[in-house]
């Protein structure tokens, strides 16, 4: 049953590539989800302070921090207590901002014992599904800095199908997917390279990878923080924009710092890792829903001039936002025994995720609706020339 839904989730997740892809060539610059949020709905406003609580909040690098943690002690040979997980972990979340087959046959593709144990259970379907998304998350990454990108549109049209590329391992049986939770990969290469030193070193190799990914948010998520502050949505604009010392992000830095330690140290032993990535693809989701939704609005608009270079065949986009409701509405229909795959209650995740985004909602209307009318004044966006001879926004009040 795993690898169907890793199948079904391959499946999902290319459809959103490709729309992902007919985004990029229509608006083939720097933004992601952000832009195309802003051109699909209004007011526009309210679209960047959403995204902004998503991106300050849910894309943190606590995962990839529990994996490189997780990985390291185990390729050298350290107990994985819960605050030696923890404390890398944290250590490496400050160091980002600073062969041949040897097990028998795991019957893994046996029909008559392909779906034992398995559950038919909405919430475990769609549960597990996030999970495995999360896997194939990041192909939106891309089009957060297609302006540094050289040929924008026909590098996009290459690369993105390419990374869908997937791969199937099938040497690891049930029982070890269901214990080894985090470490999986670590089974894989003990049961095709045996007890050799490849079970040691093939770790530390995952954990080098993840520290890669880790290093990649870290410089990321607080140059878009910044960008939100030149934008003058955030608290303290002029603050969280600096780059300085060291021509850096500092303020945006220790923000983002500051989040994932918090989402590293906050949730339960042992259920930290699910919590995370759950908490991560929710609202992942939740968003690529919304833009896909604006793509369909921008393509029926009369005013609109869409005229994307690779165009999403309309059964893809159907079907990904079905597969995408699919995943929105499962996490709350309620599991066997009322239980999820954490001690915590099922749905929380999903509700902290949806909290965090409507908490943007609130923000722009306290601050840019009721604030005015309540005080009697007006914010007027202007635009400010910086000494480095760059644009920046800010909102004035005039009474």
């Amino acid at each position: 049953m795993s690898l169907i839904l890793w199948l079904i989730a391959g499946i999902i997740s290319t459809c959103g590539a490709m729309v992902m892809l007919e985004f990029g060539s229509a608006i083939p610059r720097s933004g992601g989800i952000k832009i195309y949020l802003e051109r699909s709905f209004s007011p526009k406003l309210l679209q960047t302070c959403v995204y902004l609580f998503y991106c300050v909040f849910l894309q943190v690098s606590a995962s990839n921090a529990y994996t490189f943690s997780s990985y390291l002690l185990l390729a050298t040979g350290v107990d994985q207590t819960t605050w030696k997980v923890r404390g890398v972990a944290t250590a490496s979340a400050v160091f980002a901002v600073g062969g041949h087959l040897r097990i028998d046959n795991p019957h893994n593709f046996d029909i008559s014992t392909s779906f034992q144990g398995t559950s038919s259970n909405g919430y475990n379907i769609g549960t597990a599904l996030l999970n495995a998304i999360f896997a194939f998350q990041g192909y939106d990454n891309v089009n957060a800095v297609l302006s540094e990108v050289k040929d924008p549109k026909r590098t996009l049209q290459i690369a993105l199908p390419s990374a869908m590329a997937v791969i199937t391992f099938a040497a690891v049986p049930k029982e070890d997917f269901i214990s080894s939770k985090i470490t999986i990969a670590a089974s894989l290469f003990r049961n095709v390279f045996g007890d050799s030193a490849a079970t040691k070193a093939l770790p530390a190799l995952v954990a080098i990878s993840a520290l890669g990914h880790l290093l990649g948010i870290a410089f990321t998520v607080p140059r878009v923080i910044q960008e939100l502050a030149k934008d003058g949505v955030t608290p303290f604009p002029n603050t969280i924009m600096q780059n300085r010392p060291f021509k850096t992000p500092i303020f945006a830095l220790a923000l983002h710092l500051g989040v994932t330690i918090l989402f590293i140290c906050a949730p339960p032993a042992g259920d930290a890792f699910n919590f995370i990535v759950s908490l991560s693809s929710y609202p992942t989701t939740f968003l690529l829903t919304a833009i896909t939704i604006g793509l369909v609005k921008l393509r029926l608009s009369n005013t609109e001039r869409w005229n994307p270079t690779r165009p999403t065949p309309w059964f893809v986009i159907a079907l990904y936002i079905a597969g995408n409701i699919f995943l929105l509405v499962m996490p709350f229909v309620r599991p066997p025994n009322g239980k999820g795959n954490t001690s915590l209650p099922y749905w929380l995740t999903s509700v902290v995720a949806l909290g965090i985004l409507s908490l943007g909602v609130i923000y722009y209307v306290l601050r840019f609706v009721l604030a005015p009318r309540v005080f009697g004044y007006v914010l007027q966006p202007t635009v400010v020339d910086l000494s480095d001879g760059s644009q920046v926004t800010r909102y004035k009040t005039i009474r």
